[in-house]
């Protein structure tokens, strides 16, 4: 699945940045030279100078792990004390923080959680001229699993800003979060944690047959993508079932994908564009729009300036490919993520209300639901900015 071309763009990625190409964007491949008139060691730099160009182009790293752990990262909710910019800045830190600890994600994984609880212990102005606003809050982070209702670690620090207005203040806080050693330790022992659930390849199996029998196809290549490959039969389990679900899904989708076949081989124009034989692919040789989607792929192939079928890197094109297909399924797998994540949160709010009216302690992992109510904004935001997201 996606580790195969992971390592192929290794040296590209980067898994700090939360960005993502522009949807009209085709990505351009037009060599000035022939690659067979270049020496060995030429051809293996100039191949390996374009992996690193067309990665950073794609730069699908966001939603990359480079363990094989995904958690999704959500910021805390914005109230009177945590204003927007600052819950923004919060969740950016948080996936810098946990990409730098190899655990990637967004708001991607729908079994695994990031989520912070941010508590103000002090917002005053300064007694002195010119007057300053400071601002103060204990920020505690906590791993666990939707799906088991587990906490898995947690880590707490106190963060402090200062600024002209309460609002910039808030979000100089937030840039002082840390990656230290109590925070490496909790993703560390959550990632231990992860990987053990994940080893019962039961667990994973009963919820993807749920999802598929719903017809939930999005989700269910979401939780198969979820599995980590130190989850070694669970893993191997969840590559061949992500065939079938996949297939099943691109049988849905075919005249989409068509239309976004269409659109890219125009923005394309005259420029080979070695992902685009991914939406032939994924398209069903059975659905409908097959035979349109050759028609017009093998035009534009016909039609590429200087670039020739038997001089293409084949090794490359397969792996810009391969990029391709996660592409086009990451936008779907995330919006069937982000719908599940909010029905747990409601289901979280519901739960932690019923204890707090009994007086009892909120507990759980979904327990903390109220403190995740209105916070899918930045992931929102982040995913509009992969390609191929849906309105």
């Amino acid at each position: 699945m996606k580790y195969t071309y992971l390592y192929i763009i290794a040296t590209a990625i980067a898994l700090s940045s939360c960005g993502g190409s522009d949807k009209n964007t085709g990505t351009k491949f037009a060599p000035k030279e022939r690659t067979s008139a270049l020496s060995e060691d030429e051809r293996e730099d100039a191949i390996a100078q374009k992996h690193n160009e067309l990665a950073q182009e794609i730069n699908i790293d966001s939603i990359l792990s480079n363990h094989g752990v995904a958690f999704s990262v959500l910021p805390p909710a914005v109230d009177k004390n945590i204003p927007q910019a600052a819950s923004d800045k919060l969740g950016t830190k948080m996936i810098q923080i946990a990409s730098q600890n190899g655990i990637g994600g967004l708001c991607k994984n729908p079994v695994l959680a990031m989520v912070s609880r941010v508590d103000c212990v002090q917002r005053e102005l300064t007694g002195t001229a010119p007057q300053k606003a400071i601002v103060k809050y204990e920020v505690t982070m906590y791993c666990g699993n939707f799906i088991t209702n587990d906490i898995y670690a947690s880590s707490a620090q106190t963060i402090t800003g200062v600024g002209s207005t309460f609002d910039e203040a808030s979000s100089k806080a937030m840039n002082e979060l840390k990656n230290t050693a109590d925070m490496q330790k909790m993703l560390q022992t959550a990632s231990e944690r992860a990987i053990k659930w994940y080893s019962a390849t039961a667990n994973v199996q009963k919820l993807v047959d749920e999802e598929v029998g719903n017809r939930n196809y999005a989700l269910a290549m979401a939780l198969l993508s979820s599995v980590p490959e130190q989850a070694s039969a669970t893993y191997a389990y969840a590559e061949k079932k992500n065939k079938e679900v996949s297939d099943m899904f691109f049988e849905e989708k075919a005249a989409e994908l068509l239309g976004e076949l269409e659109g890219a081989i125009a923005a394309a124009g005259e420029d080979y564009n070695p992902g685009l034989g991914a939406y032939l692919k994924v398209i069903p040789v059975r659905s409908s729009s097959y035979a349109r989607a050759k028609q017009i792929y093998d035009n534009y192939l016909s039609h590429v300036a200087d670039v020739k079928k038997d001089e293409r890197e084949k090794s490359h094109q397969l792996a810009m490919e391969e990029l391709q297909v996660e592409k086009i399924k990451a936008p779907y797998e995330a919006e069937a993520t982000i719908a599940k994540i909010n029905a747990d949160a409601r289901l979280g709010v519901a739960q932690a209300k019923a204890e707090e009216a009994k007086n009892a302690n909120t507990g759980g992992f979904l327990g903390m639901g109220k403190l995740w109510d209105g916070t899918f904004g930045l992931a929102n935001r982040l995913f509009d900015k992969l390609e191929g997201k849906k309105k």
